[in-house]
């Protein structure tokens, strides 16, 4: 019964911070409360920039994004100094691009354990690289059995985003997670979302507003904490589209000043890469390959 309240609550207040001010928002997203240290309710890692996929419409821009790979040591050290401010940390996700091209990803994995023992991590993958051997047998790989030990020893579940290049090794995947016992949940990748405005005229609280009613998805990079992903990668199709975009802002994990509430209260207002994401969007069928930015925007042109 009293779980059953707890959800009621959270619910009600969830659906009165789409009229109240974001600072109740801060409360709802992170079911925190104005007394002691704050918990985050999630934090987004990039593994790689690029990916093997590059999928027309990516949110995170991949196509247009340079070969990157995330440094173990700098992105442990930058995970544990924004661990520091807070009593916990709820959600770890680590993305791209397409994590399994790090070729020491499992390694990543085990080091957010480490900084984080009570996260619950989740690595998201278009799954090219679960692709069984190909030697005749339904095994792994050897890049996927290495991943695959690695979710095991850390109790990291994947989220694998299942594109149509990769329908018809379903059931196959599905059996070497079951065998590996790793948690794994399938997303179907049928459509992207157009929403890239370059004039950068949206209202920005009507764009960030249409955001948290369905995300929340704080993105460290390079010892900043930025809104989201988008924020930051913005740079990589401004630059091919011939915009320019906005400086990334974020805080900075390492400014003693900056406290793990004055954090979330910023996570909850817009920020200037907001003006470029509209405030509804553009459905498109999945595609692969594109690189022409149009295909990213709003409305064609």
């Amino acid at each position: 019964m009293v779980f059953w309240l707890k959800r009621m609550f959270f619910w009600v207040v969830f659906r009165l911070d789409q009229m109240l001010p974001p600072s109740l928002g801060v409360l709802v997203r992170n079911r925190t409360w104005p007394w002691g240290r704050p918990v985050l309710d999630a934090v987004e890692l990039h593994v790689t920039d690029h990916c093997n996929m590059n999928c027309t419409g990516c949110s995170h821009f991949s196509p247009f994004s340079p070969k990157w790979f995330a440094d173990i040591p700098s992105t442990l050290r930058d995970l544990k100094a924004l661990r520091a401010r807070f009593r916990r940390i709820r959600h770890v996700n680590l993305l791209g691009g397409e994590p399994l091209l790090h070729p020491r990803c499992g390694e990543l994995v085990a080091g957010v354990r480490s900084v984080c023992p009570d996260a619950v991590i989740t690595v998201v993958t278009n799954g090219l690289a679960l692709r069984p051997a190909r030697d005749g047998t339904d095994g792994p790989s050897a890049v996927a059995d290495a991943f695959l030990s690695a979710c095991r020893e850390n109790r990291a579940r994947v989220k694998w985003t299942l594109y149509p290049p990769m329908r018809a090794f379903r059931r196959q995947v599905q059996e070497m997670f079951r065998k590996a016992g790793v948690s794994l949940r399938i997303e179907e990748g049928d459509e992207f979302w157009a929403r890239l405005v370059p004039e950068g005229n949206v209202d920005v609280r009507k764009a960030f507003r249409f955001c948290r009613r369905m995300m929340y998805c704080p993105y460290l990079r390079d010892g900043r904490l930025y809104t989201c992903a988008q924020a930051y990668h913005l740079k990589d199709v401004a630059a091919k589209a011939g915009f320019t975009a906005p400086p990334a802002g974020g805080m900075d994990v390492y400014d003693d000043a900056l406290t793990g509430r004055e954090m979330l209260r910023r996570l909850m207002s817009p920020c200037a890469a907001c003006a470029y994401c509209a405030d509804s969007v553009r459905l498109m069928r999945w595609s692969r390959g594109g690189t022409n930015a149009a295909e990213w925007m709003r409305r064609d042109g």
